[in-house]
């Protein structure tokens, strides 16, 4: 692969590079909140652009009538991952496995959820819960409890693979559709916005065993295996 320029203005070391975009993602931007940086086609280039103002959002100048590369910062006004878009690429990745669940034949038709977050990188529990007795619920909407729970319990932006029992309506939130649960999903939406996360949806039963039995989900869990996430 051809070797390219890349100025970094906000990562793990700004400066400007000349190496292959991997090697420079992997030690100077991924992992990092919020970078801001751009491929140049010369060194000159590279230089002027460490020298000018980190603009308030995406920019797109013209030269020879062929659009310039935009310096990259995190677009916020989007919370679906994208593995073109680098800024998602150096997001740190996060597993929420999650489930919902009621009791339909109990009086008040109890709800509750549980999920477990994972730093997918260092292959550590971040945080294990289990609530139950909610009220005025329904499957879906435990599940959307939990995962605002579980958000808001990241401290920074992250790419957040979640895997759940339900779609829990996440395509009626992304459409900004009516749905049972509107109030929650544009809780839910907003607080992604805000926080700059983004998300990867998908049901999958066998994922949610191996995960839940590999921490011991299905056990009582044990406040003393809580691990901080900062």
């Amino acid at each position: 692969m051809k070797n390219r320029i890349y100025a970094i203005k906000k990562g793990k070391k700004p400066g400007i590079y000349n190496g292959n975009w991997k090697q420079i993602q992997n030690q100077y931007i991924k992992g990092f909140s919020n970078p801001v940086f751009k491929r140049c086609a010369s060194m000159e280039e590279a230089e002027e652009y460490m020298k000018a103002p980190i603009s308030g959002g995406l920019q797109k100048r013209q030269q020879n009538n062929k659009p310039e590369h935009h310096e990259m910062e995190l677009i916020k006004d989007n919370i679906t991952y994208s593995d073109k878009n680098p800024n998602h690429l150096a997001l740190r990745t996060v597993l929420l496995v999650i489930t919902g669940h009621q009791k339909i034949h109990e009086m008040n038709k109890p709800g509750s959820y549980r999920y477990l977050l994972i730093d997918e990188q260092k292959e550590v529990s971040l945080r294990l819960v289990n609530v139950s007795g909610l009220s005025n619920t329904s499957v879906n909407r435990s599940i959307i409890l939990g995962i605002i729970r579980a958000v808001g319990q990241l401290q920074k932006a992250c790419r957040i693979k979640l895997i759940s029992n339900t779609t829990f309506g996440y395509k009626k939130m992304l459409a900004e559709k009516k749905s049972p649960n509107s109030d929650l999903l544009k809780e839910l939406k907003q607080l992604l916005l805000n926080k700059g996360h983004v998300l990867e949806v998908k049901i999958n039963y066998a994922d949610i065993s191996y995960w839940f039995n590999r921490y011991k989900m299905y056990e009582p869990l044990n406040p003393n295996r809580y691990v901080s996430l900062k």
